[in-house]
C-alpha cells in the first residue's frame, strides 16, 4: 500500500511539473506573440491591405487550428488562449483558417475600405453597381489569390450565360479584357458555356504572373480550370504555370488578341465598347475587365530613366548578381529580390524606406533583406 501511496504522489508530482513546464511554454509564446504585435502595430504591418481574417471572439476556442492551417507566416497567433491577427498585412486570402475554425468563428473579408479609393463597388455577381453588363473579376477586385481569380473568371462567364438571350446581332457576348488567371478561366468558361468571346491583353498570356521574376514560386492551392480539370499541384513555378495556360490556350484555340491597352469603356444601346490606344474599338454586350492591379508601372519622371540600364520591373534577380542595381526603388517585395537574391555586396543598393520590415514585404524577402541591410549590404534612405 506504502508503494502505491508513493507511486501515486510520484506521478502526480510529475503531472504538475509537466503542466508547469507547458504552462510557463504557453506563457512564453504568448509573450512572443505580443511583442510581435506590438512590433507589427508599430511597423504598420498588423492592418490589412486587401483581405484579412477577421476573428469572432465569441466563437474562438483558441483550438489554433486557424495558426497552423495558414500558409502565410504570422497572420494569425494565439494570443491570450484566442486567436489574434497580428499581420494582418500579410494575408493574401486563401482562406485556409475560415475552413480549419470548428466553431466557424473566422470570415475572410476586406480590409478598412473608408480610405480606399481603389476597390470597386460591386454585386454579389462581380457586376458594377453603376454600368450593368461590366464585370470585374481577380485581384482588380481586391481579392488576391489564383485561385481566386480563376473563380471570379469562370462566375461571370456563367452569369453571362445566364443572362444570353438568342437575338440576331453581331456583337459579342463577352469581352474579356487581361489575360491573367481571371480572364484566362473567364475566357474557358466562356467558351465551355458556348457564347461568343474574345480575350485581349495590351502584353501577353499570363497577366500579371507573367511579370513575375524568374522561377518565382506561384501558390495554386487546389483548384480545377474549365476544359482542363484539376491542377495537379498545389503550386508552380512561374514558367510551369504559364507554359500549362499557353498550352491549354492554343489546345482549346481561344480567341486571344494581344498589344491592345484599354483606355476607357463607354455604356450604349449597342452594349459596351471598349476604346484602346491607337484607336481602336471593340463593342460587346458584357465587358470582362480581368485586368489585376500591375497596370502598367509608373515612371519617375526623372532624367534617365529612358536608358537601358533603368528597369521598371524584376525578371531575373541572378543577372544583377555580377552587376548589382545602384538603387532600388520599391517598398515591396520588389525592392529586396534583386538585392537580397542576387547578393548584393557592400552598400551598392539603397531601398527607398525608412524601414526594411514593413507589412507589404513578404517574410521571406524581409529575413534575406534584414540580414544583408544588418552586414552594411543593403542601404536605406527614407522616404522622399
Amino acid at each position: 500500500m506504502g508503494w502505491t501511496i508513493l507511486t501515486l504522489l510520484a506521478l502526480g508530482l510529475a503531472a504538475v511539473v509537466a503542466t508547469l513546464a507547458q504552462r510557463r511554454q504557453e506563457l512564453a509564446a504568448m509573450g512572443r506573440h505580443q511583442a510581435e504585435l506590438e512590433r507589427a502595430k508599430e511597423r504598420g504591418s498588423h492592418a490589412a491591405r486587401l483581405q484579412y481574417p477577421q476573428v469572432d471572439l465569441a466563437k474562438c476556442i483558441g483550438c489554433g487550428s486557424c495558426v497552423k492551417a495558414c500558409p502565410e507566416e504570422g497572420v494569425l497567433e494565439l494570443i491570450h488562449g484566442q486567436a489574434i491577427v497580428v499581420h494582418g498585412a500579410r494575408c493574401v486570402g486563401h482562406g485556409r483558417c475560415a475552413e480549419e475554425c470548428p466553431t466557424a468563428g473566422i470570415v475572410v473579408r476586406l480590409g478598412d475600405l473608408e480610405e480606399r479609393r481603389d476597390i470597386p463597388a460591386l454585386t454579389d455577381k462581380l457586376e458594377s453597381t453603376r454600368t450593368p453588363g461590366l464585370f470585374l473579376a481577380g485581384e482588380v477586385t481586391g481579392f488576391a489569390l489564383v485561385r481566386t481569380a480563376v473563380g471570379h473568371g469562370m462566375a461571370v462567364a456563367e452569369e453571362v450565360a445566364r443572362r444570353r438571350t438568342m437575338d440576331e446581332r453581331d456583337e459579342l457576348d463577352l469581352l474579356i479584357v487581361g489575360a491573367g488567371p481571371a480572364g484566362l478561366a473567364c475566357a474557358l468558361e466562356a467558351k465551355e458555356q458556348g457564347l461568343s468571346f474574345l480575350l485581349v491583353d495590351q502584353d501577353r498570356l499570363g497577366g500579371t504572373v507573367a511579370h513575375y521574376p524568374r522561377r518565382k514560386l506561384v501558390l495554386t492551392q487546389p483548384m480545377e480550370l474549365p476544359r482542363h480539370g484539376p491542377l495537379k499541384r498545389t503550386s508552380y513555378q512561374k514558367e510551369d504555370l504559364i507554359a500549362l495556360w499557353t498550352q491549354l490556350a492554343e489546345r482549346e484555340q481561344l480567341p486571344l488578341r494581344t498589344g491592345l491597352q484599354l483606355e476607357t469603356v463607354e455604356h450604349g444601346p449597342g452594349g459596351l465598347t471598349a476604346h484602346f490606344a491607337g484607336g481602336e474599338r471593340l463593342t460587346a454586350r458584357n465587358l470582362c475587365l480581368a485586368l489585376g492591379r500591375r497596370g502598367t508601372p509608373r515612371k519617375l519622371g526623372v532624367p534617365g530613366e529612358e536608358l537601358t540600364k533603368v528597369c521598371y520591373g524584376l525578371v531575373d534577380a541572378e543577372g544583377h548578381r555580377n552587376a548589382a542595381p545602384d538603387h532600388v526603388v520599391d517598398r515591396c517585395d520588389a525592392a529586396c529580390e534583386p538585392q537580397a537574391g542576387a547578393g548584393v555586396v557592400a552598400d551598392r543598393a539603397a531601398a527607398a524606406s525608412d524601414q526594411i520590415e514593413i507589412g507589404i514585404v513578404h517574410p521571406d524577402a524581409v529575413a534575406e533583406g534584414q540580414g544583408l541591410a544588418e552586414t552594411a549590404e543593403i542601404g536605406q534612405m527614407p522616404d522622399g
